[in-house]
């Protein structure tokens, strides 16, 4: 996968022989050099872990209790009602 962009920075890594070495058969066998390898396994792990971490996960009771109140919110109490009416006086 080509880069549009220019890729002037740098991240240093001390690794193990071990893990050099896996690293280095991995991108053999896609046909990659390393860095190319290495940036693309990186790039779609990040992605993985921002939209994991971008969900909310609930278990179906609480869902259900979530989506009952979105639907069928409660009468504003008297506490809001000022915040809403100072709000109101302040715009």
């Amino acid at each position: 996968m080509a880069s549009l962009h220019k890729q002037n920075d740098r991240i240093d890594l001390r690794i193990s022989q071990e893990d050099k070495e896996l690293i280095e058969a991995a991108a053999t066998l896609k046909g990659q050099k390393m860095s190319a390898f290495v940036i693309e396994s990186m790039r779609q792990v990040s992605q993985q872990v921002i939209e994991t971490n971008r969900k909310i996960s609930l278990p179906d009771e609480s869902w259900n209790k979530f989506v009952e109140m979105l639907m069928e919110p409660a009468e504003p109490n008297a506490s809001l009602l000022r915040a809403a009416k100072a709000l109101k006086a302040n715009s």
